[in-house]
């Protein structure tokens, strides 16, 4: 019941992290034009995956089970700001390498995130068919964490886009 109906939006993460790995290094208006589109793929992507697998809505829905996708689709918002509000100063170039780098580690996090997170929800067909639990604890911890550090990570990004800059 699960599996069949969440396989959509799984190809629209699939397809939009494939456009977000290819456009990540790219500083032209072009390549920011497709890499915010393959960010706002991946978001609406993995808000489909909530809803398909939260409804109908449960009476306990436990809000903790949701965590890791809340951390997710933040994070995702928070680089889709960054990326429109510095698109002019990211196409021309002037911001530091710093930028790059932090993207890339960026983008590696959130990779190995929906990589563990969807494994979790496609290893166990009785997770996908129960409403109780979605995540085992220990890849819960593990999400969080992986969560956190990169919600550090895109506050650089952000601290590097509005402090740091190559022009004189």
């Amino acid at each position: 019941m699960g599996v069949e109906k969440i396989r959509v939006p799984f190809a629209v993460i699939i397809a939009s992290c494939i456009i977000i790995v290819m456009t990540s290094g790219l500083t032209d208006k072009n390549g920011l034009s497709a890499l915010i589109g393959g960010y706002y793929g991946l978001l609406l992507g993995i808000l489909f995956v909530v809803i398909i697998k939260n409804y109908p809505l449960y009476p306990i829905i436990k809000i903790l089970d949701l965590v890791p996708f809340i951390i997710i689709m933040m994070i995702i918002l928070i680089l889709i700001y960054y990326l429109t509000t510095y698109f002019d100063k990211i196409s021309t170039g002037d911001v530091s390498g710093y930028y790059n780098s932090f993207s890339g580690l960026s983008t590696l996090f959130l990779a190995t995130q929906l990589l563990i997170l969807f494994s979790e929800l496609f290893s166990n067909s009785t997770v996908l068919s129960s409403p109780e639990k979605k995540i085992s604890s220990k890849m819960f911890a593990l999400l969080v964490l992986l969560g956190t550090i990169n919600f550090l990570v895109v506050i650089t990004i952000g601290i590097v886009l509005k402090f740091y800059s190559t022009q004189g």
